[in-house]
Protein backbone atom coordinates (compact mmCIF):
# COMPACT_ATOMS: atom_id res chain seq x y z
CA UNK A 1 0.00 0.00 0.00
CA UNK A 2 1.40 3.36 -1.00
CA UNK A 3 1.60 6.35 1.26
CA UNK A 4 -1.13 7.95 -0.85
CA UNK A 5 -3.40 4.99 -0.19
CA UNK A 6 -2.70 5.07 3.54
CA UNK A 7 -3.42 8.78 3.61
CA UNK A 8 -6.69 8.28 1.78
CA UNK A 9 -7.67 5.50 4.13
CA UNK A 10 -6.78 7.62 7.15
CA UNK A 11 -8.93 10.47 5.84
CA UNK A 12 -11.87 8.12 5.39
CA UNK A 13 -11.36 6.89 8.96
CA UNK A 14 -11.28 10.46 10.21
CA UNK A 15 -14.49 11.29 8.35
CA UNK A 16 -16.10 8.16 9.83
CA UNK A 17 -15.00 9.15 13.31
CA UNK A 18 -16.25 12.69 12.76
CA UNK A 19 -19.64 11.33 11.73
CA UNK A 20 -19.70 9.06 14.78
CA UNK A 21 -18.68 11.96 17.00
CA UNK A 22 -21.41 14.16 15.52
CA UNK A 23 -23.93 11.39 16.08
CA UNK A 24 -22.72 10.97 19.66
CA UNK A 25 -22.94 14.69 20.26
CA UNK A 26 -26.42 14.75 18.76
CA UNK A 27 -27.46 11.89 21.05
CA UNK A 28 -25.84 13.65 23.99
CA UNK A 29 -27.76 16.85 23.20
CA UNK A 30 -30.97 14.85 22.85
CA UNK A 31 -30.17 13.18 26.18
CA UNK A 32 -29.69 16.58 27.81
CA UNK A 33 -32.92 17.87 26.28
CA UNK A 34 -34.78 14.82 27.60
CA UNK A 35 -33.32 15.28 31.07
CA UNK A 36 -34.16 18.98 31.00
CA UNK A 37 -37.79 18.12 30.32
CA UNK A 38 -37.95 15.85 33.38
CA UNK A 39 -39.39 17.43 36.50
CA UNK A 40 -36.48 16.13 38.56
CA UNK A 41 -32.78 16.59 39.23
CA UNK A 42 -30.34 13.94 37.97
CA UNK A 43 -26.75 14.17 39.22
CA UNK A 44 -23.41 12.40 39.43
CA UNK A 45 -20.74 13.05 42.07
CA UNK A 46 -17.31 11.89 43.18
CA UNK A 47 -15.11 12.42 46.22
CA UNK A 48 -11.77 14.20 45.94
CA UNK A 49 -8.64 13.38 47.89
CA UNK A 50 -9.82 15.44 50.87
CA UNK A 51 -13.16 13.63 51.02
CA UNK A 52 -15.17 16.55 49.62
CA UNK A 53 -18.11 15.59 47.39
CA UNK A 54 -17.73 17.19 43.96
CA UNK A 55 -20.59 17.38 41.37
CA UNK A 56 -19.69 15.95 37.93
CA UNK A 57 -23.07 16.19 36.27
CA UNK A 58 -26.28 18.03 37.16
CA UNK A 59 -29.38 18.45 34.99
CA UNK A 60 -33.18 18.49 35.02
CA UNK A 61 -35.91 21.04 35.64
CA UNK A 62 -35.20 21.19 39.36
CA UNK A 63 -31.55 21.88 38.54
CA UNK A 64 -32.68 24.68 36.21
CA UNK A 65 -35.07 26.12 38.80
CA UNK A 66 -32.48 26.27 41.59
CA UNK A 67 -29.42 27.16 39.46
CA UNK A 68 -27.83 23.73 39.83
CA UNK A 69 -27.01 23.00 36.18
CA UNK A 70 -23.64 21.71 35.00
CA UNK A 71 -22.02 25.06 34.32
CA UNK A 72 -23.22 26.36 37.69
CA UNK A 73 -21.99 23.53 39.96
CA UNK A 74 -19.13 21.61 38.29
CA UNK A 75 -15.83 22.30 40.02
CA UNK A 76 -17.52 23.38 43.25
CA UNK A 77 -17.97 21.42 46.45
CA UNK A 78 -21.46 20.04 47.10
CA UNK A 79 -21.31 21.71 50.51
CA UNK A 80 -20.98 25.11 48.78
CA UNK A 81 -23.76 24.33 46.29
CA UNK A 82 -26.38 23.18 48.80
CA UNK A 83 -25.46 25.27 51.82
CA UNK A 84 -24.30 23.98 55.20
CA UNK A 85 -27.75 23.15 56.61
CA UNK A 86 -29.04 21.11 53.66
CA UNK A 87 -25.63 19.48 53.11
CA UNK A 88 -25.43 18.36 56.75
CA UNK A 89 -28.91 16.82 56.38
CA UNK A 90 -28.02 14.91 53.19
CA UNK A 91 -24.35 14.05 53.78
CA UNK A 92 -25.07 10.74 55.65
CA UNK A 93 -27.00 9.43 52.62
CA UNK A 94 -24.25 10.38 50.15
CA UNK A 95 -21.67 8.71 52.41
CA UNK A 96 -23.79 5.57 52.58
CA UNK A 97 -23.80 5.41 48.76
CA UNK A 98 -20.03 5.88 48.66
CA UNK A 99 -19.82 2.96 51.10
CA UNK A 100 -21.59 0.80 48.54
CA UNK A 101 -25.27 0.96 49.61
CA UNK A 102 -28.21 2.69 47.97
CA UNK A 103 -29.77 5.36 50.18
CA UNK A 104 -33.05 7.25 50.07
CA UNK A 105 -34.23 10.23 52.07
CA UNK A 106 -37.65 11.89 51.87
CA UNK A 107 -38.79 15.23 53.11
CA UNK A 108 -35.77 17.53 53.15
CA UNK A 109 -36.58 21.19 52.73
CA UNK A 110 -34.85 23.29 50.09
CA UNK A 111 -36.07 26.61 48.76
CA UNK A 112 -39.38 26.30 50.62
CA UNK A 113 -40.17 23.00 48.86
CA UNK A 114 -39.91 19.39 50.04
CA UNK A 115 -37.78 16.90 48.10
CA UNK A 116 -36.76 13.26 48.08
CA UNK A 117 -33.32 12.01 47.04
CA UNK A 118 -32.12 8.56 45.95
CA UNK A 119 -28.31 8.05 45.81
CA UNK A 120 -26.85 4.90 44.22
CA UNK A 121 -23.25 3.63 43.85
CA UNK A 122 -22.21 4.02 40.21
CA UNK A 123 -18.51 3.64 39.38
CA UNK A 124 -16.07 1.48 41.31
CA UNK A 125 -12.31 1.53 41.20
CA UNK A 126 -9.92 -1.39 40.75
CA UNK A 127 -10.18 -2.28 44.44
CA UNK A 128 -13.98 -2.23 44.39
CA UNK A 129 -14.24 1.08 46.22
CA UNK A 130 -17.04 3.34 45.02
CA UNK A 131 -15.55 6.32 43.21
CA UNK A 132 -18.72 7.90 41.81
CA UNK A 133 -22.39 7.91 42.77
CA UNK A 134 -25.49 8.92 40.82
CA UNK A 135 -28.81 10.05 42.09
CA UNK A 136 -32.16 11.62 41.40
CA UNK A 137 -34.13 14.24 43.30
CA UNK A 138 -37.92 14.68 43.06
CA UNK A 139 -40.16 17.49 44.25
CA UNK A 140 -42.63 15.82 46.67
CA UNK A 141 -44.04 18.95 48.29
CA UNK A 142 -47.74 18.27 47.72
CA UNK A 143 -47.45 14.56 48.53
CA UNK A 144 -45.31 15.26 51.60
CA UNK A 145 -47.70 17.88 52.98
CA UNK A 146 -50.62 15.49 52.43
CA UNK A 147 -48.68 12.76 54.21
CA UNK A 148 -47.87 15.09 57.12
CA UNK A 149 -51.54 16.06 57.45
CA UNK A 150 -52.56 12.39 57.29
CA UNK A 151 -49.92 11.59 59.91
CA UNK A 152 -51.21 14.34 62.21
CA UNK A 153 -54.79 13.14 61.76
CA UNK A 154 -53.65 9.60 62.43
CA UNK A 155 -51.88 10.69 65.61
CA UNK A 156 -55.03 12.48 66.80
CA UNK A 157 -57.11 9.40 66.01
CA UNK A 158 -54.61 7.15 67.80
CA UNK A 159 -54.72 9.35 70.90
CA UNK A 160 -58.52 9.35 70.76
CA UNK A 161 -58.50 5.54 70.64
CA UNK A 162 -55.76 4.97 73.23
CA UNK A 163 -57.12 7.35 75.86
CA UNK A 164 -60.82 6.72 75.29
CA UNK A 165 -62.51 5.62 78.54
CA UNK A 166 -64.45 2.99 76.59
CA UNK A 167 -62.77 -0.24 75.57
CA UNK A 168 -62.08 -0.14 71.82
CA UNK A 169 -61.07 -3.16 69.76
CA UNK A 170 -60.29 -3.03 66.03
CA UNK A 171 -60.45 -6.14 63.85
CA UNK A 172 -59.67 -6.71 60.19
CA UNK A 173 -62.34 -7.71 57.68
CA UNK A 174 -61.87 -11.39 58.64
CA UNK A 175 -62.43 -10.69 62.32
CA UNK A 176 -58.79 -11.00 63.39
CA UNK A 177 -57.54 -8.68 66.13
CA UNK A 178 -55.43 -5.72 64.93
CA UNK A 179 -55.21 -3.36 67.88
CA UNK A 180 -56.80 -2.35 71.16
CA UNK A 181 -56.63 0.58 73.56
CA UNK A 182 -55.67 0.79 77.23
CA UNK A 183 -59.28 0.50 78.40
CA UNK A 184 -59.55 -2.83 76.55
CA UNK A 185 -56.60 -4.27 78.48
CA UNK A 186 -57.97 -2.90 81.73
CA UNK A 187 -61.26 -4.65 81.02
CA UNK A 188 -60.13 -7.97 79.51
CA UNK A 189 -56.61 -8.11 81.07
CA UNK A 190 -55.12 -9.68 77.94
CA UNK A 191 -55.31 -9.31 74.16
CA UNK A 192 -56.58 -12.08 71.87
CA UNK A 193 -54.07 -14.47 70.32
CA UNK A 194 -52.98 -14.02 66.71
CA UNK A 195 -55.13 -16.99 65.63
CA UNK A 196 -58.30 -15.69 67.31
CA UNK A 197 -61.10 -14.43 65.08
CA UNK A 198 -64.45 -13.01 66.11
CA UNK A 199 -66.03 -15.07 63.33
CA UNK A 200 -64.79 -18.31 64.91
CA UNK A 201 -65.12 -17.42 68.61
CA UNK A 202 -66.94 -20.21 70.48
CA UNK A 203 -68.76 -17.74 72.74
CA UNK A 204 -70.11 -15.91 69.70
CA UNK A 205 -71.31 -19.17 68.17
CA UNK A 206 -72.80 -20.52 71.42
CA UNK A 207 -74.54 -17.26 72.30
CA UNK A 208 -76.26 -16.95 68.92
CA UNK A 209 -74.46 -13.76 67.86
CA UNK A 210 -73.76 -14.99 64.32
CA UNK A 211 -76.94 -13.32 63.05
CA UNK A 212 -75.81 -10.02 64.57
CA UNK A 213 -72.40 -10.35 62.93
CA UNK A 214 -73.98 -10.96 59.55
CA UNK A 215 -75.90 -7.69 59.98
CA UNK A 216 -72.63 -5.90 60.81
CA UNK A 217 -71.07 -7.22 57.60
CA UNK A 218 -74.07 -5.78 55.73
CA UNK A 219 -73.31 -2.34 57.15
CA UNK A 220 -75.44 -2.16 60.31
CA UNK A 221 -74.43 -0.94 63.76
CA UNK A 222 -75.54 -3.55 66.28
CA UNK A 223 -75.61 -3.79 70.05
CA UNK A 224 -74.90 -7.20 71.52
CA UNK A 225 -76.76 -8.72 74.46
CA UNK A 226 -74.78 -8.87 77.72
CA UNK A 227 -71.95 -11.43 77.66
CA UNK A 228 -70.19 -12.71 80.79
CA UNK A 229 -66.39 -12.85 80.65
CA UNK A 230 -63.84 -14.16 83.13
CA UNK A 231 -60.14 -13.52 82.48
CA UNK A 232 -59.32 -16.21 85.05
CA UNK A 233 -60.52 -18.85 82.58
CA UNK A 234 -57.97 -17.53 80.05
CA UNK A 235 -55.07 -17.30 82.50
CA UNK A 236 -55.18 -18.38 86.14
CA UNK A 237 -52.92 -15.50 87.16
CA UNK A 238 -55.93 -13.18 86.87
CA UNK A 239 -58.53 -13.03 89.68
CA UNK A 240 -61.62 -15.24 89.35
CA UNK A 241 -63.85 -12.23 88.82
CA UNK A 242 -66.54 -12.61 86.11
CA UNK A 243 -67.68 -9.37 84.48
CA UNK A 244 -70.64 -8.65 82.25
CA UNK A 245 -69.76 -6.89 79.00
CA UNK A 246 -72.04 -5.01 76.62
CA UNK A 247 -70.69 -4.24 73.15
CA UNK A 248 -71.52 -2.13 70.13
CA UNK A 249 -70.15 -3.44 66.82
CA UNK A 250 -69.94 -1.46 63.60
CA UNK A 251 -68.17 -1.85 60.24
CA UNK A 252 -65.78 0.58 58.54
CA UNK A 253 -65.92 0.54 54.74
CA UNK A 254 -63.59 2.14 52.22
CA UNK A 255 -65.00 4.53 49.63
CA UNK A 256 -64.90 1.61 47.19
CA UNK A 257 -67.37 -0.26 49.39
CA UNK A 258 -64.81 -2.79 50.60
CA UNK A 259 -65.02 -3.77 54.28
CA UNK A 260 -61.77 -2.62 55.93
CA UNK A 261 -62.31 -2.89 59.70
CA UNK A 262 -64.75 -4.17 62.29
CA UNK A 263 -64.81 -2.00 65.42
CA UNK A 264 -66.08 -3.13 68.81
CA UNK A 265 -66.72 -0.77 71.71
CA UNK A 266 -67.01 -2.67 74.99
CA UNK A 267 -68.42 -1.48 78.30
CA UNK A 268 -68.36 -3.13 81.71
CA UNK A 269 -72.06 -3.30 82.59
CA UNK A 270 -71.69 -5.68 85.55
CA UNK A 271 -73.00 -3.17 88.09
CA UNK A 272 -75.90 -2.18 85.85
CA UNK A 273 -76.88 -5.79 85.15
CA UNK A 274 -76.73 -6.65 88.85
CA UNK A 275 -78.77 -3.54 89.69
CA UNK A 276 -81.37 -4.41 87.03
CA UNK A 277 -81.54 -7.96 88.35
CA UNK A 278 -82.01 -6.69 91.92
CA UNK A 279 -84.68 -4.25 90.70
CA UNK A 280 -86.57 -7.02 88.86
CA UNK A 281 -86.37 -9.18 91.97
CA UNK A 282 -87.61 -6.30 94.11
CA UNK A 283 -90.44 -5.62 91.66
CA UNK A 284 -91.47 -9.27 91.76
CA UNK A 285 -91.50 -9.25 95.56
CA UNK A 286 -93.49 -6.03 95.63
CA UNK A 287 -95.94 -7.39 93.09
CA UNK A 288 -96.42 -10.54 95.16
CA UNK A 289 -96.96 -8.45 98.28
CA UNK A 290 -99.52 -6.25 96.55
CA UNK A 291 -101.31 -9.18 94.96
CA UNK A 292 -101.69 -11.03 98.27
CA UNK A 293 -102.53 -7.92 100.28
CA UNK A 294 -106.29 -7.52 100.92
CA UNK A 295 -105.96 -3.72 100.65
CA UNK A 296 -105.72 -1.92 97.33
CA UNK A 297 -102.84 0.58 97.18
CA UNK A 298 -102.96 3.48 94.80
CA UNK A 299 -101.46 6.95 94.33
CA UNK A 300 -102.68 10.05 92.59
CA UNK A 301 -101.53 13.53 91.72
CA UNK A 302 -101.75 16.22 94.43
CA UNK A 303 -103.60 18.71 92.21
CA UNK A 304 -107.04 18.60 90.61
CA UNK A 305 -108.36 16.52 89.01
CA UNK A 306 -106.22 14.19 91.19
CA UNK A 307 -105.44 11.79 88.35
CA UNK A 308 -104.32 8.36 89.46
CA UNK A 309 -100.68 7.47 88.83
CA UNK A 310 -100.61 3.91 90.20
CA UNK A 311 -103.00 1.23 91.44
CA UNK A 312 -102.19 -2.30 92.58
CA UNK A 313 -103.38 -5.22 90.45
CA UNK A 314 -105.48 -6.74 93.25
CA UNK A 315 -108.08 -4.02 92.55
CA UNK A 316 -109.45 -6.44 89.99
CA UNK A 317 -110.28 -8.96 92.69
CA UNK A 318 -112.05 -6.24 94.67
CA UNK A 319 -114.00 -4.41 91.95
CA UNK A 320 -113.81 -6.46 88.74
CA UNK A 321 -112.00 -3.54 87.05
CA UNK A 322 -108.33 -3.94 86.08
CA UNK A 323 -105.70 -1.41 87.11
CA UNK A 324 -105.50 -0.33 83.45
CA UNK A 325 -109.25 0.51 83.52
CA UNK A 326 -108.66 3.00 86.34
CA UNK A 327 -105.51 4.53 84.86
CA UNK A 328 -106.95 4.95 81.37
CA UNK A 329 -110.37 6.24 82.44
CA UNK A 330 -109.84 9.17 84.79
CA UNK A 331 -113.54 9.47 85.67
CA UNK A 332 -114.10 5.78 86.43
CA UNK A 333 -113.53 6.01 90.20
CA UNK A 334 -115.77 9.01 90.92
CA UNK A 335 -118.50 7.77 88.55
CA UNK A 336 -118.66 4.39 90.32
CA UNK A 337 -119.23 5.98 93.75
CA UNK A 338 -122.87 5.77 94.84
CA UNK A 339 -124.68 9.00 93.89
CA UNK A 340 -125.74 9.51 97.54
CA UNK A 341 -122.07 9.34 98.67
CA UNK A 342 -120.38 11.13 95.79
CA UNK A 343 -120.66 14.76 96.99
CA UNK A 344 -119.51 13.83 100.49
CA UNK A 345 -116.49 11.95 99.19
CA UNK A 346 -115.47 14.76 96.84
CA UNK A 347 -115.85 17.44 99.50
CA UNK A 348 -113.66 15.39 101.85
CA UNK A 349 -110.72 15.17 99.49
CA UNK A 350 -109.25 18.61 100.45
CA UNK A 351 -109.25 17.58 104.13
CA UNK A 352 -106.25 15.40 103.52
CA UNK A 353 -104.26 18.56 102.75
CA UNK A 354 -105.47 20.28 105.91
CA UNK A 355 -104.95 17.36 108.26
CA UNK A 356 -102.43 15.24 106.29
CA UNK A 357 -104.69 12.25 106.88
CA UNK A 358 -108.31 11.44 106.06
CA UNK A 359 -110.63 8.39 106.27
CA UNK A 360 -113.98 8.00 104.60
CA UNK A 361 -116.42 5.25 103.72
CA UNK A 362 -118.57 4.99 100.62
CA UNK A 363 -120.39 2.59 98.41
CA UNK A 364 -118.66 1.59 95.14
CA UNK A 365 -120.34 0.02 92.14
CA UNK A 366 -118.35 -2.99 90.91
CA UNK A 367 -118.13 -4.06 87.30
CA UNK A 368 -120.84 -6.70 87.86
CA UNK A 369 -123.24 -3.94 88.95
CA UNK A 370 -123.18 -4.74 92.66
CA UNK A 371 -122.24 -2.15 95.30
CA UNK A 372 -119.63 -2.85 97.99
CA UNK A 373 -118.61 -0.72 100.96
CA UNK A 374 -115.11 0.80 100.68
CA UNK A 375 -112.98 2.13 103.54
CA UNK A 376 -110.75 4.75 101.90
CA UNK A 377 -107.73 5.95 103.87
CA UNK A 378 -105.76 8.89 102.41
CA UNK A 379 -102.59 10.50 103.61
CA UNK A 380 -99.99 12.94 102.31
CA UNK A 381 -96.58 11.37 101.65
CA UNK A 382 -93.62 13.71 101.23
CA UNK A 383 -91.03 12.81 98.60
CA UNK A 384 -87.26 13.18 98.88
CA UNK A 385 -87.50 16.59 97.23
CA UNK A 386 -89.89 17.84 99.94
CA UNK A 387 -92.87 17.87 97.59
CA UNK A 388 -96.08 16.01 98.55
CA UNK A 389 -97.08 12.76 96.89
CA UNK A 390 -100.73 11.93 97.54
CA UNK A 391 -100.74 8.33 98.66
CA UNK A 392 -103.97 6.36 99.25
CA UNK A 393 -104.67 2.97 100.77
CA UNK A 394 -108.16 1.51 100.30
Amino acid sequence: MTISDELKRAKEQIRYLERELATARQRENEFYRIIDTLDSHIFRCRKNEKGDIIPLFSAGRIAQRYRLKNNQVIGKKLREVLGEKTYAELEPYYNKAFEGQSAEYRGFLYGKRFFSVMVIPFLRGPTGQVEEVVGIIHDITEVHITQLEAQRNSEVLNRFIDYNPYSIQILDSKGYHIRENKAFLNLFKTRPGKNWSLMDDWQVKNSGLNELLSRVLQGEVVETPPVWYNAHLTDSKYPNNPICVGSVIFPVFLSSGKLEYIVLIHEDITSRVKAEKALRSSERRMKNILMTNPAVIYTSEVNKPWNWTFISENVFRLTGYSCHDFLRNEGLWINCIHPDDRDRVQSGIPLVFEEGYHITEYRFKCKNGEYIWILDESRIVMGDDGQPVWGRVT
